[in-house]
């Protein structure tokens, strides 16, 4: 019964650091670099993209609209074509595909003319890119005035497209 010690009891005060962590550099952007791989995967994604758009707006627009129908036709890996019929009589059509064309490289282009695979277009969408993001870059025939958006989103490069189809019937 002598054997017993006594508990060890630590009174000692946890220590206030007087050392702090330095705040971080809010400035670590680095500039990145895209491959011609880079490009062609985005401008894939963006043509995907934009046959997606078009047949949920011809979609949408035909349930908002009583009387006017909208046909999407996927034609194929590189091509699909859009309708607009009002009262069954086609208002405005037209054709994306993406390809090469000889203007510009690979890119998007938009035709009036459903026949169209890439040949002739109205508007050309195509790939850029700045130190941190790949965009879509109109070559501006849509807008007359001859001045192209610069770094369309996939949804703006879209709209773009869509307003082109659209347009004559608002």
């Amino acid at each position: 019964m002598g054997d017993r010690k006594p508990p060890i009891v630590s009174i000692a005060k946890p220590s206030k650091s007087t050392t702090t962590v330095p705040a971080r550099s809010s400035n670590l952007r680095l500039k990145k670099t895209f491959s011609d791989l880079d490009a062609d995967i985005f401008l894939n994604k963006a043509f995907d993209y934009i046959a997606a758009y078009f047949e949920g707006s011809l979609a949408e627009l035909s349930e908002r609209n009583q009387g006017v129908d909208g046909r999407f036709q996927r034609i194929d890996a590189h091509t699909f074509e859009a309708t607009i019929y009002r009262a069954g009589k086609k208002q405005a059509a037209c054709s994306i595909h993406i390809g090469t064309s000889g203007l510009r490289g690979s890119s998007i282009t938009y035709s009036n003319d459903t026949t169209a695979r890439g040949n002739s277009f109205n508007e050309s969408l195509s790939v850029t890119f700045d130190d941190q993001e790949l965009y879509l870059r109109s070559l501006g025939m849509a807008n007359w005035s001859g001045s192209a958006p610069e770094n369309l989103s996939l949804e703006g490069g879209a709209e773009l497209l869509w307003s082109m189809l659209i347009r004559d019937l608002q």
